[in-house]
């Protein structure tokens, strides 16, 4: 008779353990989760990411999930780390991959890491990824270095990265020739840095210049870095919205006809190599017009005038700007120091 209670004890503890397990195993889910290290992804889309399934909330399916299952392949993320804080919160590292910018093949972005090698893909460019272009290939595999023939080219590509990110300046494009020397772009501005000797000196004073291009589409001469803060020129390709070229030539021809066609900023940038005043609209005279235009040019002509007054002092205002570290001053203020 005893004998036959003992098993009889046993199914009840058994039972009542099993209902303990169901009622344990219900109970327990996961309501907080954080992130960290995540730039590129929103903390919810990182959840998402790693939270496909309803019952990937259970503590203890996530658990065995993280600790025994494959990683998710997350795009732009090298890899992340996850921390059971709590019965119910996780705590997710994340390391996304470092990109030094984007090159376009077949219709579609590849995003180069600072190997060189393609390392994601998408149809639209990523914002913060700079476009890079003057790179030599005729294909491209996934996860594959870029085929280029002088494979310095990604040193310099990942010098220049890391030195705009160190000074948090963003820009549009970033070439590099055949020979190395490197180019960025600004808006409508082409900065020509030279090799990248001093970068870290150049990319630092670009950043307080960059400012001071808003508004002017042209190529600014940094090749050289100005020990002596003597500023650089900006060779001003035209003041935005301002005419064709074959305007311009027609303004620059009446200029010369006229003989006297530098505005006070135009003498001292013809001494220094520009020609900021003659590819603006309607010339840079102070007369403005070609000559044979009717009254109706000759009002176009004095509202382009002062445009061209402008354009001829963008050099002396940038290197004043960056001498002095003052805010842009007014026109006026320019002309003033150009003057003195």
């Amino acid at each position: 008779m005893r004998e036959k209670k003992i098993p009889l004890i046993m199914v009840g503890i058994l039972f009542l353990g099993l209902i303990a397990g169901a009622v344990l195993y219900f109970s327990l889910s996961i309501e907080t989760v954080t992130v960290e290290g995540s730039e590129r992804y929103t903390d919810e889309e990182i959840e998402s990411f790693l939270f496909t399934r309803e019952r990937d909330y259970h503590t203890i399916v996530f658990w065995l999930q993280s600790k025994f299952g494959e990683h998710v392949s997350i795009p732009f993320v090298e890899d992340y780390d996850i921390e059971m804080t709590g019965t119910d919160t996780v705590h997710i590292t994340v390391y996304e991959k470092s990109l030094i910018g984007y090159v376009t093949y077949m219709g579609s972005c590849f995003y180069l890491d600072k190997d060189g090698y393609a390392v994601e893909s998408s149809d639209e460019p990523l914002e913060d990824v700079p476009y890079v272009t003057g790179l030599d290939f005729d294909y491209i595999i996934l996860n594959e270095k870029l085929p280029v023939e002088n494979e310095d080219t990604f040193d310099v590509l990942l010098n220049v990265a890391q030195q705009l990110k160190k000074y948090e300046l963003s820009v549009d494009r970033i070439y590099v020739a055949s020979n190395l020397d490197i180019s960025v772009y600004i808006g409508n501005v082409k900065v020509n840095l030279g090799n990248d000797d001093m970068l870290t000196e150049k990319i630092a004073e670009l950043k307080d210049i960059s400012a001071n291009l808003t508004g002017y589409s042209g190529t600014l001469d940094m090749t050289e870095y100005k020990e002596d803060n003597s500023g650089y020129i900006l060779k001003l390709d035209n003041y935005l919205g301002s005419g064709s070229n074959e305007d311009s030539d027609d303004g620059a021809e009446g200029s010369d006809e006229d003989g006297d066609g530098d505005t006070e900023g135009d003498g001292e940038d013809s001494e220094n190599g520009g020609d900021s005043g003659g590819d603006s609209e309607g010339g840079t005279g102070e007369e403005g017009g070609s000559s044979g235009d009717d009254e109706e040019g000759d009002n176009g002509d004095e509202e382009t005038t002062s445009i061209n007054e402008d354009n001829a002092l963008i050099e002396d205002e940038v290197g004043i700007n960056y001498m002095e570290g003052d805010e842009r001053g007014s026109d006026d203020e320019v002309e003033e120091e150009t003057e003195a």
